[in-house]
């Protein structure tokens, strides 16, 4: 038939059949055969070949018996076998795997495995990665438990065991799934686990509840323990063993209380034990010692029952104690707590009271039943607060409402009222305590009395008003003197604001016019806590000085010490001005006094002036009698001026100048002047003490002093008698001076008058009433004390206390006049004379050119101005009264010129205030006129010295 086909050209000769072999074998060829035709396509041959394929047909036949066997077994298997082909569709499906998963070979030949939803959706993902993997050749996983879905939805758990079938290129020919039904066993598995997860779980529960009981008994604060009939110790938890010394619970096993550090308690304990057991009742709460492992003794509280078996047998006791020594501690403290508020309660210096919302009393201590005025506590609870307590203007609402909304008000002032109707200030302190309803059931609280306090505090307020408002001038310093307030007065006064003094001290204020020791005297006072007094020259702001009258007082604190300074300063520059001008206007009486007096002196030394002048020109020829004469002259002349000199000094206007003087030095000094102003009838005298009566004055305003009380005690001797001036000490305290005269007295009714200004007895014109008046004001201002010991027909004694200034031994004699030989000279030195008398300018240029000087001399500060500037002076010597300008202002503007031109004024008059102060400072030498050569000279060479320090005498 295939040859038939294959002439007839249907198809190819392509057959395998059997032909028998020359040798008789019987082989297998394969024959192929194609026919050819001729050119018109007519059959022409067929050309084929002939292969023996013997080996071939014999290998197919063993590998199809193979194959038959294998398939055999595959569907005898108790392992579905699966196949793939290389695109993963099933070529193979055993019949095992029918019965596994339900559907038929024909039903799923052909078919992958997502096309009828073999595996379970959830471990679609795994399959997933292990189907790419087999595809690539590869095996992840050769064993994999999948759940697969069967044809009817059930799920079986199935074991795969999958490999790749590799060509000779490596390429997957086949994918094998061997595939077991485990599911009968994972049910097992499943059911076998849960029973061993159900005993494990009641194992575990065992376990925790054995722990939990541990742990319980372990935590519990108390200690636990139990022992068995003979009494010995079968468990307890760590808190025991630990009393016990021991840090194992396992330690005590077996043990009794003989082995325990309480050995000396241990019959107690177990005759505790047998009672227990005897009586098979528990013992509660018993409060024994211990004896602790380190010898301390402390307190327990012990409860015990008996451990029995479910027949009733006791076979020992369980026991539990607490270590209660820290609460009997407590409970002795809080006895004595109670004790002490009890105390505090009784003794307490501040109300305590509780209350009722409705104004009830409940409690009250002693100091509010002495605050209200009451002797009895139940006097005071017959009172309601509600309606009888409190002053009309009480907030009594309020004071509810704070405690109704807060709880509790500090600080809350009121007014109450006492037994007798009396109102009493306090300040409340208290708060609401509630029952378990959150109803306030009373209040509690303190009450402190201020009234006093308040009154304190009004009182102070009014205070800092009236500092504020007042005219003094209070500032307050700490204890360094750094200022910390000041009143509106002292910005008035000073012109310094508040703020620009604060932090500073009040040396801004100095003005120059108090040397140190001044103020080292006011701080040793002041802190040795003692009030300083005293009369003060002080700067304001914008340069110009005032005075004030000052008292700084210490500020102690609680503990003693001083903690501030208050000054207290009243301006009285105004009143010193005025004083000053009083002081000079009675001054200038008694100067008009003096003028008879002075006259009287002048005219004798004229007359001696003019009689040696004459006896001169007599004896012009007679160089010795000349020298005779020009001596005595030279004696009349310095006699005229100690009289000039005396008359300025009690005529002139200052400003107070307070040193340390000797008051034997002020009487001795002006005794001579001051006998002057007493009549011939008079006698005179002086009794001074035996050493320096040093005080802190003003030498002028002692003379004014003097002069006053001389000229009121001679006035009081019209008839003549005895006048007698006198210093003296009382021990360490004063040193004074007295007047004392043997006139008619002062009677009674006058002499609450004599210190009044302008009260006098005298007759009109012979007096103005201001002598004691001021003699009272100076001895005031120097803080002082004037004391008056007179009677009708016994005289008078007026003594002048002044504070004493301690003693410093000196010599009031003058020194030697030194010998013309002793002349300082001048070395060249350029000299500038201004005098406007003619005579005096060529005297003094020819004093100086003598000295060793160049002089250029000329007679007013215009002719200075017009000098030229080279070569420079040296030194200025000038009249301090000029025609055209002032002697120091000429100074200043030639300074200019000349920067270390030295100056020295020269002056008939006594020296202004201005000049004293230049003096003073070292910075102006000043001459009075007339001066000798050897004055002059010394003052020359000293004013060029200083300027010129390195200059070598």
């Amino acid at each position: 038939e295939a040859l038939n086909q294959a002439v007839q050209g249907a198809k190819d000769y392509d057959l395998d059949h059997r032909v028998v072999w020359p040798d008789g074998t019987i082989r297998w060829v394969h024959a192929h055969a194609q026919l050819t035709r001729d050119a018109e396509g007519a059959p022409e041959t067929l050309l084929g070949t002939v292969v023996d394929v013997t080996e071939r047909r014999r290998a197919e036949d063993q590998l199809r018996e193979f194959s038959q066997r294998l398939n055999y077994h595959v569907e005898n298997s108790p392992l579905a076998v699966i196949e793939w082909g290389p695109d993963m569709r099933l070529t193979r499906w055993s019949g095992e795997a029918e019965r596994i998963f339900g559907w038929r070979a024909d039903e799923v030949l052909g078919k992958r495995m997502e096309d009828f939803r073999l595996v379970h959706r959830e471990d679609e993902s795994t399959a997933a990665e292990v189907s790419a993997a087999l595809r690539q050749g590869r095996t992840p996983n050769r064993l994999s438990t999948n759940r697969n879905y069967r044809k009817d939805g059930s799920v079986a758990y199935c074991e795969w065991y999958n490999s790749s079938l590799l060509g000779e290129s490596g390429e997957v020919r086949s994918v094998l799934s061997l595939v077991l039904d485990v599911t009968e066993r994972k049910k097992a598995e499943e059911a076998l686990s849960e029973k061993h997860r159900e005993l494990m779980e009641t194992v575990r529960e065992l376990e925790q509840s054995r722990s939990m009981l541990q742990l319980i008994i372990e935590s519990i604060p108390t200690r636990v323990f139990w022992k068995d009939r003979d009494l010995r110790y079968l468990g307890c938890n760590r808190h025991f063993a630990r009393d016990a010394g021991f840090s194992d619970p396992h330690q005590l096993m077996g043990k009794d209380d003989f082995a325990m550090g309480w050995r000396e308690q241990a019959e107690l304990y177990r005759a505790d034990d047998r009672k227990v057991m005897a009586s098979r009742r528990p013992t509660m709460n018993i409060v024994e010692p211990q004896t602790t492992p380190d010898g301390a003794t402390i307190w327990l509280s012990t409860s015990k029952v008996p451990l029995q078996r479910a027949d009733g047998e006791v076979v020992g006791i369980l026991g539990v104690y607490d270590d209660v020594t820290e609460r009997r501690r407590a409970e002795e403290a809080l006895r004595e707590s109670e004790e002490r508020y009890r105390s505090l309660f009784e003794q307490s210096p501040i109300g305590i009271y509780r209350t009722t919302p409705d104004g009830r009393i409940l409690l009250a201590n002693p100091a509010l039943l002495t605050m209200l005025g009451y002797d009895r506590f139940e006097e005071l609870v017959a009172r309601n607060l509600e309606t009888t307590g409190f002053e009309p203007g009480y907030p009594r609402e309020r004071f509810k409402e704070i405690l109704e909304h807060d709880g509790e008000l500090k600080g809350f002032e009121a007014v109450w009222t006492t037994k007798s109707g009396t109102a009493v200030r306090v300040v409340e302190n208290a708060r609401a305590v509630r029952g378990a309803d959150g109803a306030i059931l009373h209040y509690e609280g303190t009450v402190e009395d201020i009234t006093a306090r308040t009154l304190a505090e009004e009182e102070r307020t009014r205070l800092s008003a009236a500092i504020e408002q007042a005219a003094e001038v209070v500032i307050v310093t700490d204890r360094e003197g750094a200022i910390q307030y000041v009143n509106p007065a002292f910005e008035r006064v000073t012109g310094y604001g508040r703020d620009e003094v604060l932090g500073r001290t009040p040396r801004m204020l100095k003005s120059g016019s108090h040397d140190a020791a001044f103020y080292k005297s006011l701080w040793d006072t002041i802190t040795a806590g003692e009030v300083w007094s005293g009369h003060v020259i002080n700067r304001r702001k914008n340069g110009s000085t005032y005075e004030e009258e000052t008292t700084i007082s210490p500020v102690r604190g609680p503990d003693g010490g001083i903690v501030n300074y208050v000054a207290v300063k009243r301006d009285v520059t105004h009143e010193v001005a005025l004083q000053h001008q009083l002081n000079q206007a009675q001054k200038m009486e008694a100067v008009g006094r003096l003028a008879g007096g002075i006259a009287h002196d002048f005219n004798n030394l004229l007359q001696a002036l003019l009689t040696h002048a004459q006896l001169l020109r007599a004896h012009a020829h007679d160089p010795d009698h000349i020298r005779e004469e020009a001596a005595k002259l030279e004696q009349d002349v310095s006699r005229g001026t100690g009289l000039i000199r005396q008359l300025l000094l009690f005529s002139r206007q200052e400003t107070s100048r307070f040193e340390r003087i000797d008051l034997n030095d002020v009487a001795l000094t002006a005794a001579d002047m001051l006998r002057r102003l007493v009549r011939e009838n008079i006698v005179f005298a002086l009794e001074l003490a035996d050493r320096p009566a040093m005080v802190e004055a003003d030498r002028g305003q002692l003379e004014q002093v003097l002069m006053n009380l001389v000229v009121n005690a001679s006035d009081a001797m019209e008839h003549g008698g005895r006048l007698v001036i006198r210093t003296g000490h009382e021990p360490h305290a004063s040193s004074w001076l007295e007047v004392e005269d043997s006139g008619q007295g002062i009677p009674e009714s006058v002499r609450e008058h004599i210190f009044e200004p302008f009260f006098t007895t005298k007759e009109p014109g012979k007096g103005t009433g201001l002598g004691l008046s001021v003699v009272h004001g100076i001895v005031a201002r120097h803080h002082g004390r004037l004391e008056l010991d007179t009677s009708p027909g016994n005289g008078s004694r007026f003594r002048v206390l002044l504070p004493h200034a301690g003693q410093v031994g000196f010599d009031t004699a003058s020194a030697p006049a030194p010998g013309p030989q002793d002349l300082p000279v001048g070395f060249g030195e350029r000299i500038l004379v201004v005098e406007d008398e003619a005579g005096a300018r060529e005297g003094l240029k020819e004093i100086l050119v003598s000295l060793g000087y160049d002089v250029v001399a000329v007679g007013s500060g215009s002719e200075a101005g017009r000098l030229a500037a080279e070569p420079a002076f040296a030194l200025l010597l000038t009249d301090l009264l000029l025609p055209d300008v002032a002697g120091h202002d000429l100074a200043v503007g030639l300074q200019g010129r000349w920067p270390k031109l030295a100056v020295v004024l020269m002056s008939g008059y006594a020296e202004d205030e201005a000049v004293r102060r230049g003096i003073e400072a070292g910075r102006i030498r000043f001459l009075q006129k007339p001066f000798n050569m050897q004055t002059l000279a010394t003052a020359v060479r000293a004013a060029l010295d200083e300027r010129r320090p390195s200059r070598q005498a």
